[in-house]
């Protein structure tokens, strides 16, 4: 039996709510999840809450609450937003969880008895936003390189860990497996870190009262990226459930590309300090900004992903992101942008076949698929079978986009297909008629398998209207898109316009106007 394909996305701090850009993430992670189970695979989808913070501390206690109950606050928000984008993630870990700290202890512990911990003296630059700290080099005009805020100098007595053992091992890493780190551009990034030499880095902080304990000496609380790291295992059941080995490594870390250094220097190192194996790839995306500019409450440019799936549609949020630029490269979300992409690919493209298909099957063949030999170097089936196995390919290596986009090459050509054999001019020629539809709602049923990791409710609307039981989307695999698996005979059941077209005046913006 095929082992279980695990990915991992970025825990958050919980401190706020979420924004569009942990959205994207999120159904990125999501999008490649479905389609690792169309693929065939059983998947293990984590996701989680950053709760041993400061930051969250301090929001607790603004609003009066015990920290815990905060947590189980914002951490049931969290969840509730992406349950509403459809997200099909299989565990939630908050780091407050006690398993999750029987993970951490248990950890960082192995890392001490291995020899790779030591008592002593910190004194460094500090950025309370990040909760990291950071060497004169990494700051940008004296600011933290992220918020662009003042750092400040932090001394203090704590635990190291022996980051600059991993000086060479890492190297040869990068050497051995580039792919390790994608794309490209990131791995460019992650060198340049090394060229700049390891420094040990703080394992712990004294004791403020919130915090994994160490275990060696409850006086001090794991340092909080530490903590956050070691999500990846405790949600396998590693430190707290026997079986975690069954799901570790993690086959791919989704990040954005601010927390590189964590995750492509630090955690790799953790995990060779405690002789455990390595995840096979971290991929860090870039940033999304709203018109322009980064996401600023002061300029009220945020934008909640919830707001943005209610006014356009969960699909058109779920396709805009996937794509409207490549996965790994930033983006700018303009209102203008997602209601251009929405009318035109699902309204235009997909929608208007589907329309076009069932109204010619009701007129010509009584609103049932026709009998018909559609030969292999027919145009669309052609072109099906390449798709499909592009779309493997695609998938395979995150090109969400070029995926997502070989599947409309599909739905385009059967468009043009409608305007070069004309149908419903074809009266006398019944067979060509039967051949023409069949081949169109095949194409149909293909398109609606391949975008159903994307489409959550129009895949399965294009099985309904086809007649299909869109229940059979939930136990689809690739293979079910081989051409010829809709039956002649079956009834359709031609509904309402799948998307229609969105009126710009009639859609408030999700970002005002600057």
């Amino acid at each position: 039996m095929e082992r279980t394909y695990y990915l991992t996305v970025a825990i958050d701090y919980t401190n706020g709510e979420p924004h569009l850009g942990h959205a994207y993430e999120k159904v990125a992670a999501d999008v490649v999840a479905r389609a690792q189970r169309l693929l065939g695979r059983q998947v293990f989808y984590t996701m989680g809450a950053d709760e041993h913070s400061h930051n969250v501390m301090k929001a607790a206690q603004e609003r009066g609450l015990a920290v815990q109950e905060y947590c189980n606050r914002m951490a049931a928000l969290w969840k509730e937003t992406w349950d509403e984008l459809g997200l099909s993630y299989t565990h939630f870990m908050q780091t407050s969880d006690p398993r999750h700290e029987r993970a951490v202890q248990t950890l960082v512990q192995r890392i001490y008895d291995r020899g790779y911990v030591y008592r002593g003296t910190y004194r460094g630059l500090y950025c309370r936003s990040c909760e990291a700290f950071y060497s004169e080099r990494d700051l940008v005009d004296g600011l933290c390189p992220w918020h662009l805020r003042p750092v400040e100098v932090v001394e203090e007595e704590n635990y190291f860990f022996k980051l600059s053992a991993f000086q060479k091992p890492l190297e040869e890493l990068l050497a051995r497996s580039p792919a390790f780190v994608e794309p490209e551009i990131r791995l460019h990034e992650v060198e340049k870190m090394l060229e700049g030499g390891l420094e040990d880095i703080s394992l712990s902080r004294p004791q403020t009262g919130w915090g994994v304990p160490v275990p060696w000496d409850p006086s001090h609380t794991v340092y909080v990226w530490f903590d956050a790291l070691i999500t990846y295992l405790s949600a396998t059941g590693y430190g707290w459930e026997e079986g975690w080995e069954t799901l570790w490594p993690a086959d791919v870390h989704f990040i954005g590309k601010d927390i590189l250094r964590f995750h492509c220097i630090i955690w790799p190192a953790m995990l060779m300090a405690a002789d455990l194996p390595l995840p096979r790839k971290v991929f860090a995306h870039g940033f999304w900004y709203a018109n322009g500019q980064r996401f600023s409450k002061s300029l009220g440019n945020v934008v909640d992903p919830k707001v943005l799936a209610r006014r356009y549609g969960l699909d058109a949020m779920r396709h805009y992101l996937v794509t409207e630029i490549e996965f790994g490269a930033d983006g700018n979300f303009t209102d203008e942008s997602i209601l251009k992409r929405t009318n035109s690919d699902l309204a235009n493209d997909l929608g208007n076949l589907l329309n076009r298909t069932t109204t010619m099957l009701e007129r010509f063949f009584q609103g049932r698929v026709p009998h018909a030999t559609v030969h292999e170097d027919h145009p669309l089936r052609r072109l099906a079978e390449t798709v499909r196995e592009e779309y493997r390919g695609h998938m395979e290596s995150f090109r969400l986009r070029q995926a997502v986009e070989a599947v409309f090459a599909l739905v385009k050509r059967a468009n043009k297909y409608i305007d070069e054999t004309q149908p419903w001019a074809k009266k006398e020629d019944p067979a060509e008629q039967a051949i023409i539809l069949y081949a169109l709602a095949e194409s149909l049923r293909i398109a609606a398998i391949l975008l159903s990791p994307v489409l959550l409710q129009g895949a399965p609307g294009i099985f309904a209207q086809l007649g299909l039981d869109p229940a059979l989307l939930q136990k689809a695999r690739l293979e079910d898109a081989r051409w010829g698996g809709l039956l002649p005979g079956t009834a359709i059941r031609k509904g309402a316009p799948l998307y229609p077209r969105l009126d710009p005046t009639q859609v408030e913006p999700v970002v005002p106007p600057r």
